[in-house]
């Protein structure tokens, strides 16, 4: 089948649906099947060529505003497609699916990953606007719409217009021979002056939807020298979070490590965290979580949170009050508590609790879908 894979952000651009498109592509693409992604082309960035068994198109946005793009050409060029897969939300490209489907017949999937949430009132005006008029219309005219999470697809405030028929749960994938248990290469990280602290781990692009400063504000308030804090990731609000850790006078408990774009030193992060933490209100069964439970490293994320059901308390992580920093204080301290004896004993749990999330049994499942719908 020829594929079209439609997600806003594609590497070497920081994001977990620009991973997630990246692994459906490069495994549809192995089992045979004609594979192009189209993304948004970003302004004085130079790309490198052939790096995917995959074709990428990249489109110039009339209009581009963070991670939305307005691309109208999405329209005709895929219409020599069998397939439409769209990644959402995707602002500015989403829309020209759903008119792919009224001009040129072309049926489109969804993969609803998450509830965007924009900083600042023009953002948040704009995008209530556009969800009221594009949002339920495009979730209706996909075949198939795939959620990471029923439990946090359940909970979205639209979630009972679409047709139950329609929704499939099915949660993001994780590389088990890349993310695996091990000794963490402290030297590759250089966190070597940390090796004897339990380190916090956040990773992710810094926009305020991801509430970094709520688990900075709950650090601050934990008095004892064990821990350190290390965030993988940048841009967005990075200079907002770096004042916050100063302001705190936490520039010695916190490092900023960037973004991190090779994989294996990521393994390395995981692999020397103490606890990753997702503090985000209403994150999705998200890549970070999945991948640090592989390393055979706990994490900490809101009760609300897809993904929620499947954390067991002190097994595999700790749940908390969404936006509560006493709740998400109390389950860092629950954490920092376990002995070392207790936290390595339990590698082995964590890493058992996501075997089913490898990304060769979600690839095949995902052709089954494929097959099923649209299968010639």
């Amino acid at each position: 089948m020829k594929i079209a894979e439609v997600v806003s952000t594609f590497f070497p651009h920081f994001g977990g649906m620009g991973l997630v498109c990246e692994e459906e592509s490069d495994g549809l693409s192995n089992q045979g099947h004609d594979v192009t992604v189209f993304t948004l082309r970003y302004p004085s960035v130079r790309y490198a060529q052939n790096l995917f068994l995959f074709n990428i198109e990249r489109l110039f946005p009339l209009v581009k505003m963070g991670d939305a793009g307005l691309i109208p050409q999405l329209s005709r060029r895929l219409r020599d497609f069998d397939i439409v897969h769209l990644h959402y939300p995707f602002y500015g490209g989403a829309e020209w699916v759903w008119w792919a489907k009224k001009f040129f017949g072309k049926k489109y999937f969804v993969t609803y990953h998450m509830m965007a949430s924009p900083s600042g009132l023009a953002k948040r005006f704009v995008q209530k606007v556009y969800d009221f008029v594009w949002q339920k219309r495009i979730l209706l005219g996909a075949e198939k719409i795939l959620v990471v999470d029923k439990k946090y697809w359940s909970a979205l405030p639209f979630a009972k217009e679409i047709p139950e028929d329609r929704v499939v749960e099915f949660p993001n994938g994780v590389n088990l021979k890349i993310f695996s248990p091990g000794s963490a290469d402290w030297n590759m990280i250089e966190l070597k002056d940390w090796q004897k602290k339990k380190m916090i781990l956040f990773v992710g692009n810094l926009l305020l939807l991801k509430k970094l400063d709520l688990l900075i504000r709950a650090l601050a308030k934990i008095q004892n020298d064990d821990w350190r804090l290390v965030i993988v990731g940048g841009g967005y609000e990075e200079m907002h979070y770096q004042k916050l850790v100063s302001d705190l006078g936490l520039k010695n408990k916190v490092k900023f490590a960037g973004y991190c774009f090779d994989r294996e030193k990521l393994v390395e992060y995981y692999r020397a965290a103490w606890v990753s933490v997702l503090p985000t209100d209403n994150e999705s069964f998200s890549l970070v979580a999945i991948e640090s439970l592989a390393c055979g490293t706990p994490v900490i994320l809101s009760a609300d949170s897809g993904g929620a059901n499947r954390i067991t308390t002190k097994e595999n992580g700790w749940t908390f009050v969404p936006g509560s920093e006493e709740s998400l204080r109390s389950a860092l301290v629950q954490s920092l508590s376990v002995s070392v004896e207790d936290h390595q004993g339990g590698v082995k749990l964590r890493r058992d609790s996501i075997v089913d999330y490898d990304w060769n049994n979600h690839n095949l499942r995902l052709e089954q879908i494929l097959d099923s719908e649209y299968g010639k």
